[in-house]
């Protein structure tokens, strides 16, 4: 289940990205699962990403998605749509300084609700 903070639903309105990383083992490896939303340009733009610790010198990535939506909710429904085979219970907060994802740079999927 993905949960935003109250002060984290302020810093996305605010236009600032809220996320987090966690690590999981997934077929026996070290797998690094990123997840984000920022609010921009009107849209909430929703990402995840996921890396095994051993491609990460490489870039290569598992999963490597973005996509505009309508609403918070369609954003979060993105997410939870992505890792609904992955055991993760995450806070999404914001990220300080850090970015996730660049939603001007991504090849971004564009839904009314979020759920493709």
């Amino acid at each position: 289940m993905i949960v935003i903070s109250e002060s984290a639903k302020h810093a996305l309105e605010k236009g600032r990205q809220v996320g987090a990383t966690v690590e999981r083992i997934l077929g026996g490896e070290i797998t690094w699962v990123s997840l984000a939303i920022q609010k921009y340009a009107g849209e909430y733009f929703s990402h995840v990403d996921i890396i095994k610790n051993s491609n990460i010198s490489s870039g290569k990535y598992e999963l490597d998605k973005t996509m505009a939506c309508t609403t918070v909710g369609g954003a979060v429904g993105f997410i939870e749509k992505l890792i609904a085979g992955i055991a993760i219970d995450v806070e999404l907060g914001s990220l300080k300084g850090q970015r996730i994802f660049n939603p001007t740079a991504e090849t971004i999927i564009r839904t009314e609700d979020g759920v493709r």
